[in-house]
């Protein structure tokens, strides 16, 4: 959703879930890739006519971090969104990292809360960033109903509500 309002005009998302895959494209997804379906590095150089020039691996799974980090090719970015079990680690190819590959962590998107919130509603106010269209409420009492409606990739953002 957040990668149409760029200037990116490949957006490739990589899910296994097949109704996140469906989501992705209806949010701006130009390209969905089921990961089961074969090796997902050498699919996205297709897509891409060679290799990415970003990736974000949302996921923290060392596996997938490496596919993002070897998905894009010299001065790409791999971005670490994800969040991994505490001594997680991953690898690196050592000779395409000197080529000006950049991998970096962020943690909240490296953003100024006070100027990205407002922007980002904005964004939704204008129709651009229908981020609300992804929440599904669900009452404190039916914690676990949520998590597994989540865990199933039946919903993006469960949110609870206390009353």
């Amino acid at each position: 959703m957040a990668a149409r309002l760029t200037p990116a005009t490949t957006i490739i998302v990589v899910e296994p879930n097949a109704s996140r895959r469906s989501l992705a494209s209806k949010y701006g997804a130009t390209e969905v890739i089921d990961p089961a379906a074969g090796d997902v590095v050498p699919t996205i150089h297709e897509l891409c006519g060679g290799t990415a020039n970003a990736s974000l691996d949302c996921t923290g799974i060392p596996a997938v971090i490496r596919q993002a980090i070897d998905s894009v090719g010299m001065l790409g970015t791999a971005v670490l969104i994800g969040a991994a079990p505490a001594g997680a680690e991953f690898s690196a190819d050592h000779l395409t990292t000197l080529w000006g590959k950049r991998i970096i962590g962020t943690l909240g998107g490296e953003s100024q809360s006070s100027r990205f919130v407002p922007a980002l509603l904005a964004l939704h106010d204008q129709g651009r960033f229908p981020f609300t269209e992804l929440i599904e409420y669900f009452p404190l009492a039916e914690i676990n109903e949520a998590m597994e409606a989540s865990r199933r990739g039946d919903v993006v953002k469960p949110v609870l509500r206390l009353s």
